[in-house]
């Protein structure tokens, strides 16, 4: 910065400064005269001058010299020397502040801040006279002035009288004035007085009551300083505070009068209802009036007034919520003392049409009705505050005000600002009713009804995000109504703690938490929200048993009141949980795991007691052996022991067969929905978890394979995830599920991936392939392909212009040869094709005929272009003549193909007129080549020839007649 200084053209030399300085700062005092002070002055300037421009020419700044005649300077001097160089840097710096930018702006107060800490007065001085001595100043320039003033004052320990009084008549002068910078040019101003008030508070307090008490409406920048002191917590110690809070009730004693001028009220009314600049902050001198306005009308002892007042602060705009919250405060401090008459208000209030149109309508159309939209909103927390203000008298009244806040719960416009001042207002009336004395003495009738509209709130909340502090707020209110009598009901307290469980226990793991609000301008710590979360479910429970903690209550607040459901994918995720990298992850899920199997064993033992109970012959003996058993509905059933669990071998094994071992105990409906989970894992992006998923699926399709229903779900949602699984091992523990599984469901597997087939892609033809994994199974597919393959109806007539047949089975027709003729290559049918051959063989031969029967229409229509683009007809026929082909050359007939081959005769069956003779050919090649299949296919031809579709009889005759 110095450096800057000194280059520009217009900067005068270090002697120019010192001397404006000195001129420009009369109030410095040194013991010597004025003619000894300007000689020396300059005769000491002038060397430093010479010195300087050869060591640090850049500087301003007064650095010891070495020399013998520095050593011979008069003491006085050189403080004289110091002191006026500090004043002319500062001087400067003041000067410099008009015309720099931000980030010079900020340097330069950094180092005035620096120098304040040495030597408040000499910079408090230099500013003053800075301000003083140029009146023409912008006002941008002397706003910045008033900043680099108050930052000096907050610094400097001590200020003194003189310096008080001076900057406070300053502040005084320039808060009321008005320039282009508006509100923060007071604002700067006003905040010079804020920093006095840290030495002496009470001059400056006596000045903004004398003007606030002239009977004129004060100025906005005098309502900021009151609020921004109002408000602070650093300028005032407790007692000061205290003090503080006493004068205000005094002015607003003294206010009293301009309650009955109409000027003054209706200003009062036009400055707290003038929108702000941000809507989401209250001003300072907003939040003083609302504040200084609820004292006066507390210190009017006229009813009439007091009502009078409320309620045309009731009839202004409701949109905003620093606005709701500002009234609702006004009429809080009301009813400190006009408990009656805020009371009346707050009810005509509620009745009127406004509120009556806004508890009926969701969807505002103009602008009007957003300024009623949200009053309900307001009048919860009117009635929390005034709980909060009149908690002294407050007790007869607390049924009454439940009740209305549960009746604007109801019926009000669900959103969130609703739920937030329902949450409020609510939190102040407990607060209320638990600092009240007295409080066990009264009987509350109407928490029952606050509770369940804390049910039906924490229902409401959002189960996969975690942002706000509803869910909590909600839970300490519960514990809060534990307190109070008469006891909550049983029943009712359940409920709560059922919703609260799943409202809390369903939620997302952190991370997922974490990402629902990554997008957010200011995202709550999830972590520290889901942690009160958790103490404040774990307070209220501790609340809803220490109501009544007996033996009985604690078992109904805590059995389930239904069966569980979800038992299977419980089971499945901690099954995951088992294998994840973290020991401590492990080691939980395994407990967890094995705690489970315990409850699971004892359920069963429990279903069995009961029904033995029902057999009066075998009751004596259901508890024989002394074993404890455990079941929801068992009230007497008692909890293993630690010996017990000790000798039970489900804690002493791997996770792995600790899962297998509960799998063995679940239901059907529970199996479906583990597997369900695994399959799901299978799409993890987490690695452990996609071998963790492939594993546990292998497992339940080998110990309950054959039992499963809905494979054909099953097998396509493995279809989906198997593209996104890229772990080998897991791949292949999924491939081999899909194996087992067709020992038991070949034909529902093989009618599911046929479906899937068109297109056949590799992740498809890999499920196919892992079907006949096996030589039993492998001949199944083949048969249900053969089956498939043989359902060959021809669609409507092309001309008809109706829409398509709904029947597609020509489709699946064609699809089944695909699949045939991919299969023959794949090493696991092999064998399987080899022993079809013949089945194949004329199969394939009457397809090609259906084909070309499917080829004979003219141009289809659109819409059936539309439809059949899956299939198109000259691919379908190279299909079934590569598909015969390829059998001749992968079952070892190369001979009979080669036949065909070098007589160029393949072409003879892409018609319907030269077909019969291709199959003449052939069957001739078989002849002539001596095929070893020919009393097979003899076999094959008998059933053929007495078929219902003449295609394949006229394949039977062809083959027979050569």
């Amino acid at each position: 910065m110095d450096r800057q200084c000194s280059e520009r053209p217009h900067s005068r030399t270090p002697m120019g400064r010192v001397s404006s300085a000195v001129s420009q700062n009369s109030r410095i005092s040194l013991p010597v005269s004025t003619s000894m002070k300007d000689s020396s002055c300059m005769k000491v300037h002038q060397d430093s001058a010479r010195r300087d421009k050869w060591s640090h020419p850049t500087t301003i700044l007064l650095h010891k010299s070495q020399s013998s005649q520095a050593t011979l300077m008069p003491q006085e001097h050189r403080m004289f020397t110091a002191e006026a160089y500090s004043a002319a840097t500062c001087f400067k710096m003041l000067q410099d502040m008009n015309s720099a930018d931000p980030f010079h702006l900020k340097y330069i107060i950094k180092k005035i801040k620096n120098m304040a800490h040495g030597s408040p007065k000499l910079v408090m001085e230099t500013i003053h006279d800075y301000v003083r001595d140029n009146p023409e100043i912008s006002s941008r320039h002397k706003f910045r002035l008033f900043q680099t003033l108050e930052m000096v004052i907050r610094a400097s320990d001590v200020l003194e009288e003189t310096w008080e009084k001076t900057f406070t008549r300053l502040a005084l002068e320039n808060m009321t004035k008005a320039t282009e910078l508006e509100d923060i040019y007071q604002d700067a101003a006003s905040n010079v007085l804020v920093a006095i008030c840290r030495h002496s508070w009470r001059a400056v307090a006596q000045h903004l009551e004398t003007e606030l008490l002239t009977g004129v409406f004060p100025h906005r920048s005098l309502l900021y300083v009151m609020g921004v002191l109002s408000s602070s917590e650093e300028l005032f110690s407790q007692e000061d505070k205290a003090c503080w809070e006493e004068q205000l009730i005094q002015m607003a004693i003294k206010s009293v009068p301009f309650l009955s001028m109409d000027v003054w009220s209706k200003e009062l009314l036009w400055t707290l209802t003038t929108p702000s600049w941000t809507q989401q902050e209250q001003s300072p001198e907003k939040a003083f009036l609302f504040t200084y306005y609820g004292l006066i009308l507390q210190a009017e002892k006229n009813g009439a007034t007091v009502r009078r007042h409320l309620q045309a602060l009731l009839e202004t705009s409701h949109q905003w919520p620093k606005q709701r919250e500002g009234m609702a405060l006004t009429l809080g401090l009301a009813a400190t003392r006009h408990l009656d008459d805020v009371w009346a208000v707050l009810d005509q209030f509620g009745r009127s049409r406004p509120i009556r149109w806004s508890l009926h309508s969701s969807s505002p159309k103009n602008s009007e009705d957003l300024h009623w939209k949200w009053a309900s909103s307001t009048i919860l927390l009117a009635y929390g505050q005034v709980a909060a203000k009149a908690r002294a008298h407050i007790l007869p009244w607390v049924d009454n005000i439940v009740s209305r806040m549960v009746f604007y719960f109801h019926y009000s416009s669900w959103d969130k600002t609703l739920k937030q001042s329902f949450l409020t207002a609510t939190l102040m009336l407990m607060g209320a009713v638990s600092r009240s004395e007295g409080t066990h003495s009264y009987e509350f009738y109407q928490t029952s009804e606050l509770l369940q509209c804390l049910t039906v709130l924490m229902e409401k909340e959002p189960q996969d995000t975690l942002c706000t502090r509803s869910r909590q707020q909600a839970m300490h209110i519960a514990s809060s109504l534990c307190k109070l009598r008469p006891p909550i009901d049983l029943e009712r307290k359940s409920q709560l703690l059922s919703t609260c469980f799943r409202s809390v226990f369903a939620l997302p793991l952190l991370d997922a938490l974490e990402k629902h609000t990554c997008l957010f301008l200011e995202p709550p710590n999830i972590q520290s929200l889901y942690s009160r979360t958790m103490e404040a479910l774990d307070f209220m429970l501790q609340s809803l048993i220490m109501q009544n903690p007996t033996a009985d209550e604690l078992h109904f607040l805590l059995s389930p009141k239904e069966d569980f459901k979800r038992i299977g994918q419980l089971v499945g995720i901690l099954g995951m949980l088992c294998q994840d990298p973290d020991r401590a992850t492990q080691r939980c899920s395994l407990e967890g795991a094995s705690h489970l199997y315990q409850l699971l064993m004892r359920h069963k033992a429990g279903e069995a007691l009961q029904a033995e109970s029902q057999a009066p012959k075998e009751l004596s003996q259901a508890h024989s052996d002394g074993a404890p058993l455990w079941n929801s509905r068992d009230q007497k059933a008692t909890p293993l022991g630690p010996q017990e669990m000790a000798k039970n071998h489900i804690f002493q094994l791997c996770s792995f067969q600790v899962i297998k071992d509960i799998m063995q105990q679940l239901t059907l409906a529970e199996l479906n929905d583990l597997i369900w989970t695994a399959i799901d894992g299978l799409g993890s992006t987490s690695p452990f978890r996609v071998q963790a998923a492939s594993e546990m699926l292998l497992t339940a399709v080998q110990e309950h394979g054959a039992k499963l229903e809905i494979v054909s779900s099953m097998a396509q949602a493995i279809r989906l995830r198997l593209c996104s699984v890229h772990i080998p091992q897991a791949k292949e523990k999924t491939l081999h599920a899909i194996t087992l599984l067709a020992q038991s469901h070949t034909r529902e597997l093989v009618a599911t991936f046929l479906n899937i087939s068109i297109p056949l892609d590799s992740h498809t033809f890999q499920l196919w392939r892992a079907l006949g994994a096996e030589q039993p199974t492998s001949h199944l597919v083949l048969t249900t392909l053969l089956a498939c393959l043989q359902e060959r109806p021809l669609p409507t007539g092309a001309s008809d212009s109706s829409p398509c047949p709904k029947e597609k089975t020509y489709l699946r027709s064609l699809a089944a040869m695909n699949m045939l003729h991919e299969l023959q290559f794949a090493r696991e049918f092999k064998q399987a094709v080899q022993e079809a051959y013949p089945k194949l063989f004329l199969a394939l031969l009457t397809q090609m005929h259906y084909v070309l029967e499917l080829n004979l229409p003219g141009e289809p229509q659109p819409k059936q272009q539309a439809q059949e683009a899956a299939v198109p007809s000259p691919q379908s026929c190279s299909t079934s003549l590569e598909a015969l082909k390829s059998l001749l050359s992968t079952t070892g007939h190369w001979h009979d193909f080669a036949h065909l081959e070098l007589q160029g005769s393949w072409g003879l069956f892409t018609t319907i007129h030269t077909y019969p003779k291709g199959v003449g050919l052939l069957a001739r090649a078989m002849v002539q080549n001596h095929c070893r299949q020919i009393p097979a296919v003899l076999r094959q031809l008998l059933p053929s020839l007495q078929s219902p579709q003449e295609r394949e009889r006229k394949v039977a005759v062809l083959i027979l007649t050569e």
